[in-house]
Parts: structure tokens; C-alpha cells; sequence
């Protein structure tokens, strides 16, 4: 338990970094979220696979990728890449992304399927309440009130319409900088 502990802590302080990297230098030229709508008003840039786009991530998942769903139904989506271990799951980073700490990630369990997901850090991803990377902690406890400190740093929060699921969230001087929509049914990779 520590030692899953430590990792979500250390992968949560590379995420951080890498968040910052990729929104600075590259957010153009990204692969598209799945279910993403375009900004209004964005062009592609030449050779990009995708304009700028906007996604949420919850109540149950993320485009066609939902919490619960087999890895052979999440693999038959096409948006995710090759397989990593992580923790006592499997970790399928979004096509487009050679890290899942990077470009996100969906964390598949043997028994309970999808277990964790969290969006590309260059996908201007957001809640249904619209939380997402940058929302100041204040605008997060309103939207969440019942958001409670969970673990490395961590606090979680139940999501709306969905029973089953909680939001994983980290800030970072006072703004979110790391979240992820987890089932609460697997105590090893989504529910800690």
C-alpha cells in the first residue's frame, strides 16, 4: 500500500512537470480527446492530427471509454495504445502518447475492467462542473463540497450521477494540476 502510495505521488509531481512542458510547447499538435468537441475558432496546425479540444472526463468515463467497460471493449475503441504495467492493472496510455503519465492514461483491471482514467494533460479536459487542469482550489471545493484529503497529497470527492465513482484531484499552489475519474469497486488501482 505504501509503495502504490508512493508512485501515485511520484507519478503525480511527473505529471506536474510534464503538464506544464506539453501545454507549453506542443497543445496544437496533440491527438484529438475521444468525444471531444473543437474550440470555437481554432485551426489545426499544419501536419496536426487534431485543432485544439475541449472533453469531459466523468460522471462515467471518458468519450467511449467508460468505467467498467472490458479491456477488449476499451481496446476495440482505438484510442488507446500500448500496454504498461501499473500497480496490479494494466496501463493503456491514449494513442498519441508513449507515457500514460504524460498523455493519460486508462487503467484496466482483470476483474472489475476500467478503473481509472485519466485524460491527456494537453486535452483541456474538464468535469461535468467544470473542474479541470488550472481551476483554482476554491472553485474546486464549491463545485465539490464534500472534497476530502485522501492520499500523497491528494483529495476525493464522490461524483455526481455516479454512485460508484470517485474524482482523484491534486493542486499545486492553490490550482488543480492533476485529476482522474476512479471506480470505487477496485482497491488497488482506482479506489485507494
Amino acid at each position: 500500500m505504501r509503495n502504490r502510495r508512493h508512485w501515485r505521488l511520484a507519478g503525480t509531481a511527473w505529471l506536474s512537470v510534464a503538464g506544464v512542458a506539453v501545454l507549453a510547447g506542443c497543445a496544437t499538435g496533440s491527438p484529438a480527446a475521444p468525444g471531444a468537441t473543437a474550440t470555437s475558432g481554432a485551426t489545426p496546425a499544419a501536419g496536426s492530427p487534431a485543432a485544439p479540444v475541449t472533453a469531459s472526463l466523468g460522471p462515467d468515463g471518458y468519450g467511449p471509454i467508460k468505467l467498467g467497460m472490458s479491456a477488449r471493449d476499451a481496446l476495440a475503441t482505438g484510442l488507446l495504445g500500448k500496454s504498461q504495467p501499473y500497480i496490479q492493472c494494466t496501463a493503456y496510455p491514449f494513442k498519441g502518447y508513449s507515457d500514460p503519465l504524460a498523455g493519460g492514461k486508462v487503467a484496466i483491471n482483470p476483474q472489475f475492467g476500467v478503473v481509472d482514467i485519466s485524460a491527456p494533460r494537453d486535452v483541456p479536459a474538464h468535469t461535468p462542473e467544470g473542474i479541470g487542469i488550472g481551476s483554482t482550489e476554491a472553485s474546486t471545493r464549491a463545485a465539490y463540497p464534500e472534497l476530502a484529503e485522501s492520499f500523497n497529497n491528494g483529495y476525493r470527492t464522490a461524483v455526481p450521477g455516479n454512485p460508484g465513482a470517485s474524482y482523484l484531484i491534486y493542486f499545486d499552489n492553490g490550482k488543480v494540476n492533476g485529476f482522474g475519474l476512479v471506480s470505487d469497486k477496485d482497491p488497488t488501482c482506482g479506489a485507494s
